[in-house]
Order: C-alpha cells, then structure tokens, then sequence
C-alpha cells in the first residue's frame, strides 16, 4: 500500500503531507496503477534512443487534466526510485501547490524575476512506501507569486540556466505548463526541454484541436513523446478507441482514467 507521512523538511523547509487522492487512488484502482506503469516503461523505452530528462506536460485546452497526469506520474517515478523534481510553469493558472498544500511565497516566477537560484524555492514532499522505513522524496518548485513581467520572460537565460543545474540533479523535471491552444507558454518551452507530453481529454477534444496542438508543438521545435488519453473509459469507448490515431499515428498513446 503506499501512503505518506508527515515528518519536519530537509534544511528547515515546510513539510506537507501529499494531496491523499492521489496515492489512495494509485493504490484502490489497479488499472490506474498499471496505466501509468505503462506510461513509465514507454517514457524508458525513448530514454533507452534519447536523452529524457526534462519532460513537459501540457494539454490543448484548460481543464484536461495535466496536473493530475504530472503529480500521479511524478508520484509513481518517486516510488519507482527515481529522483524527480516538478516545475509548476504553468503561471497563468498554477495548481500545483494546491496539489501537494504547498506553499507558494516563491517559485518559478522568482527565478524569472527576482534573479533567485532554484535550489533556493525547492520544496520537499515526504512520501512513504510500505513498509514504513521505505521513504522517497519529491521535490517541488511551485509557480510562485506571479507579476505580469512573470510572462514576458519565460525565455529568459535565467530559465535555461536553472534548468541546465537541474538536469544534473535530477533523472526527471517534469514541467507543468499552460494548456497551449489558450496560450503561448508551453510553446515558448517545448524547445527547451527534451520532449513533450500532450493530454487529451478523450472524446472532447476535436480532431481539429488535435491536430493544431501537434502542429504547434512541431512548429515551435518540440519533439511530442506521446499522448496520454485521458478520462478513457474502456467499457464506453471500446479497447481499440483511439479517435486522434490519424493524427498521431506514430507515438505514444497512454490511457489514465
């Protein structure tokens, strides 16, 4: 069963307990379980051809659920071993640390503009694997207090630079953006990182989005890693569903519910 446990933050940082949902969820539905191991293996399998470690996350449109797909996915990498950070870049609408009752005093923003250092608004979430003695840990950079110049420098050197110290800390960054049909911020990112995750709710999301969301992301020098279907209901939508297959024939499909 995996759970977390409250305990007092490394070098004095609050400590949080995870958003419960999450991991209860992991636990009581197995095929949610197994879709995201899937998820994981495909995500090896490319880092077996390429270079995989800082992954985007993004969706066409608000409320698809990306967040979601980034906090199980980041939890399900830390209870596999593996060491992960996540940004919240997604400044317009940051949930995040709503997520995992995080503070947000500083973050992401801070980076932009206030010259701060990453490793300075890193915080610590606890997480505890049965049995008890077993504990990992994911580190959280949330979005930060936002200011209207938060946006005009997402390209600024001061991102690329934290991410390059980051990627020598972490085997995964997993950066929760803006939905990128509303606007431009995933798209300013796509090129920085080394591949991106596009989440579909399925059966709402047209055809016609599909295919721009993909056309953008290529456009702007992004490599797509896959599609994760999500909110896919087998017994609703067939085991052979997959209504953007033309347009994404050729990558990764997940499925999460």
């Amino acid at each position: 069963m995996w759970k977390v446990k409250r305990r007092k933050a490394l070098e004095d940082k609050l400590s949080n307990l995870v958003y419960e949902d999450f991991l209860e969820a992991l636990n009581s539905r197995p095929e949610m379980a197994r879709s995201y191991e899937s998820l994981m293996s495909n995500l090896h399998l490319l880092h077996s051809t390429r270079p995989l470690t800082t992954i985007l996350v993004t969706s066409t449109q608000p409320d698809e659920g990306k967040t979601t797909i980034t906090a199980n996915l980041a939890l399900s990498m830390v209870l596999g071993g593996k060491r992960v950070l996540i940004l919240d870049t997604d400044l317009r609408k940051p949930r995040i640390y709503q997520v995992f009752k995080l503070e947000n005093t500083q973050g992401v923003a801070d980076i932009l503009t206030r010259s701060l250092n990453a490793q300075d608004v890193i915080q610590v979430v606890e997480v505890a694997n049965d049995p008890p003695k077993n504990k990992s840990t994911l580190n959280v950079i949330t979005s930060g207090r936002v200011s209207p110049n938060s946006f005009n420098v997402m390209e600024s050197p001061k991102l690329r630079e934290a991410i390059e110290y980051l990627r020598a800390v972490y085997d995964v960054i997993l950066f929760d953006s803006s939905p990128l049909l509303s606007v431009s911020d995933a798209l300013l990112l796509a090129p920085m990182v080394d591949g991106v995750i596009l989440v579909l709710n399925t059966g709402i999301v047209s055809e016609k989005d599909a295919k721009r969301a993909k056309d953008r992301i290529e456009q702007a020098g992004g490599h797509i890693l896959g599609v994760v279907m999500n909110r896919f209901n087998e017994k609703l939508h067939g085991k052979s569903y997959h209504p953007y297959y033309g347009y994404y024939k050729g990558y990764y499909d997940g499925q999460t519910t």
